[in-house]
């Protein structure tokens, strides 16, 4: 699901909703599809900070549940945060 916040002044929120289990995803797959994550997002993004107007842009990612796997949230976290994408789990508190 993707959730777009309309432009307020010179600012603008996307979100996208992601309902990926991240301890059931193959360890040598995780950058692969973090990246395919990333990619859908810079997409929406792209057409803001490229546009002829500068616009700010706040985007983030939520997941449903972080991963139990040891190290793998901070993994995805760091992964994203990288590309200046926020990350959300649903269950943390």
């Amino acid at each position: 699901m993707d959730l777009f916040v309309d432009e307020l002044a010179d600012y603008v929120v996307i979100v996208e909703i992601k309902g990926t289990n991240w301890d059931q995803i193959k360890p040598k797959n995780v950058k692969k599809l973090l990246g395919a994550h990333r990619r859908q997002v810079w997409r929406y993004i792209d057409e803001f900070v490229d546009g002829e107007v500068f616009t700010s842009v706040c985007a983030g990612m939520i997941y449903p549940t972080a991963p139990d796997t040891p190290g793998l949230k901070e993994q995805i976290e760091e992964y994203l945060n990288e590309w200046a994408l926020q990350v959300v789990w649903f269950d943390d508190p």
